[in-house]
């Protein structure tokens, strides 16, 4: 559409022009250097007190594709587009930003969506969200930024004999079998205290198949670091519950709450109790703790899918109870 004497363009002059930078917080990249960005929710929040007044609202649908490299690795590819809507019915899009994730991850898939949103939103409205940090913001969030450290890279660059000889060096970097064991029984006892799954705690680190000796004892010292804090935590709750000799806790009265929001699904897997019945396991975009749910909750549900939610939990369980038609998301 044209923005010659459009409502539109009146007000994104306005909002553009009004805009504040948003708050920032420190981050420290695997390398220990401290630098400082502005997340998301932040970027959100000022965008849209930017253009509420001028009666408009940004909405982000994205789509999500994934792309095999010549090697057989599997990555994400994540492409969020940028509307704005005025409350006339004028509608400007702007071209879609797309990012490529270090593999195929609910959580590094949901890291590029994001990042694409944040740095969309940033480039639109001319926010300096972030000091010039040569992409570590977008390699701590899991985004293939092209750096020598951000996996994987592409093996055809230079002829397949130079493929060959980074795939032989590659290989003998990886960390050996019995290092893998240890890591993945790091993972399984995290992932029992918190009540997640073990792909997804390893995800966090790229999976152990990419691996390379020179993260194997920094990723083995969070691994500990984070079972060490899961420990504490999982001892204060008990601590903080009231004592009775005479009455023990039953499972109907552990604590639990109900809620409902809106939810981005970033994965969804089929699973069978020891009894035979079947649920899902879904993930959703912001959190790394699963949603379970029925078959006839989560049937109609799929990847990249935004839906109101209504939800029960109780302790660490979170169970999805009821779900209503899926809407894009309004910033």
């Amino acid at each position: 559409m044209s923005l010659k004497n459009s409502n539109i363009a009146s007000g994104l002059v306005k909002a553009i022009n009004n805009v504040e930078n948003p708050k920032k917080k420190e981050a420290t990249d695997e390398f220990g250097n401290t630098f400082s960005y502005a997340p998301l929710d932040e970027v959100v929040k000022v965008v849209k007190k930017a253009v509420e007044p001028y009666g408009m609202a940004v909405v982000q649908p994205f789509t999500t594709g994934y792309q095999i490299l010549p090697n057989g690795f599997e990555i994400g590819v994540m492409t969020v587009r940028t509307e704005i809507i005025h409350e006339s019915g004028e509608v400007l899009e702007f071209d879609p930003v797309t990012f490529k994730s270090n593999g195929n991850t609910a959580q590094m898939m949901g890291s590029a969506n994001t990042y694409a949103r944040r740095y969309s939103l940033m480039s639109i409205f001319g926010i300096a969200g972030e000091e010039d940090d040569d992409g570590r913001i977008a390699s701590l969030h899991g985004v293939n930024t092209g750096r020598p450290d951000s996996v994987p890279e592409n093996p055809n660059k230079q002829g397949e004999e130079k493929q060959k000889e980074q795939e032989d060096n590659k290989k003998s970097d990886l960390i050996n079998e019995q290092q893998s064991k240890e890591l993945l029984s790091l993972a399984e006892e995290f992932s029992k205290l918190k009540e997640t799954t073990v792909d997804g705690v390893l995800g966090a680190f790229g999976g152990l198949d990419n691996l390379t000796q020179d993260k194997f004892d920094l990723t083995k010292d969070k691994l500990i670091e984070w079972i060490e804090k899961a420990k504490s935590e999982s001892n204060q709750e008990k601590s903080d519950e009231p004592k009775d000799d005479n009455k023990k806790e039953t499972s109907s009265e552990k604590k639990s709450s109900k809620g409902s929001a809106v939810f981005t699904v970033v994965s969804k897997e089929e699973r069978e109790t020891q009894e035979g019945t079947q649920f899902y396991e879904i993930s959703v975009e912001g959190t790394k703790t699963p949603m379970y749910a029925k078959v006839e909750v989560g049937k109609n549900l799929n990847i990249g899918d935004q839906f109101l939610g209504y939800y029960s939990k109780k302790g660490n369980k979170v169970t999805l109870e009821k779900v209503e038609e899926a809407q894009p998301t309004l910033v």
